[in-house]
């Protein structure tokens, strides 16, 4: 097995979490590569995360979920599945935690896993592609005014929102910033895409949950170009004109999950939410 390891220096410090792993992997005589980034803590030889990908069998990441979903936007088309090691906040995303190191290595060698399959969203805004795999977010950015967003499915017109934007989301992204502003809530198994309005300015306004094979499309009315903000996966894009349109559906790729535990969405889903009440999102 080659194993990648990808990490995050400002969740993981001093790669210590990391450098766990890659000592228990070397011992029992598995090739590990690290990707760039990590050269002041790791003593070995540091590539890129695109030719990592390429030849690795896993890709193991040390971070948050911030984390993973940069690295599988990037990865995706290497098809190559990820095990995220938590060293954030909630890791909805990741799998397991630092102190489970010596279990966790001794279930991938013996191939004791499954991988779980999480869609991804395709966004066309003019002439410009990405990928998200948790949404996309329509929404002002300094203006004092609220924006006029239609949202139209299939080619039909659903509601025309005025407030300040709206989020177009996947399953996985439900428990993000679409649970955040009272979106529904989407099991990761679930065939749906979740349309969701950011502080409306109206009581018509209501999330809507549509087949993952509706396409989608948001175009901002009466407000400038210069006062929006297009965020994929919580990363911004630039403007792309006056005439700002996005267009969303499902894309054809995946992002692969290395699951060890086939534990209920819900039961996780209460876990992770209940540490975080009792935090009170201090932790870092």
């Amino acid at each position: 097995m080659k194993v990648g390891i990808y990490v995050n220096t400002n969740r993981d410090l001093g790669c210590e979490t990391a450098k766990k792993f890659i000592d228990i992997f070397q011992r029992k005589g598995v090739e590990v590569f690290v990707v760039k980034g990590a050269e002041d803590f790791i003593n070995l030889p540091c590539y890129t995360l695109e030719y990592i990908a390429k030849f690795s069998d896993i890709l193991i990441v040390f971070g948050g979920d911030g984390t993973m979903l940069s690295v599988a936007r990037r990865v995706v088309k290497n098809d190559i599945a990820l095990l995220g090691v938590n060293k954030g906040k909630l890791g909805f995303l990741t799998e397991c935690e630092d102190n489970d190191s010596e279990k966790v290595i001794d279930r991938l060698l013996a191939g004791d896993f499954f991988v779980e399959e999480r869609t991804m969203l395709k966004v066309n805004i003019g002439q410009d592609s990405y990928l998200a795999l948790n949404e996309v977010s329509v929404s002002r950015l300094m203006s004092k005014r609220t924006i006029d967003v239609s949202i139209e499915v299939d080619g039909g017109l659903c509601d025309i929102v005025s407030g300040d934007g709206v989020i177009i989301s996947t399953p996985t992204g439900s428990t993000a910033y679409a649970m955040s502003c009272g979106g529904a809530i989407l099991s990761p198994d679930v065939k749906a895409i979740g349309i969701t309005a950011i502080c409306p300015h109206s009581l018509n306004s209501r999330p809507m949950v549509v087949s993952d094979q509706s396409k989608v499309r948001l175009t901002p009315h009466n407000c400038n170009v210069n006062d929006l903000v297009v965020c994929i996966d919580g990363e911004c894009v630039a403007p792309h004109g006056e005439n700002l349109v996005v267009n969303v559906e499902k894309s054809e790729c995946t992002t692969k999950l290395i699951r060890l535990n086939n534990k209920n969405f819900y039961s996780k889903l209460i876990q992770k939410m209940s540490v975080w009440n009792k935090l009170g999102g201090d932790k870092i």
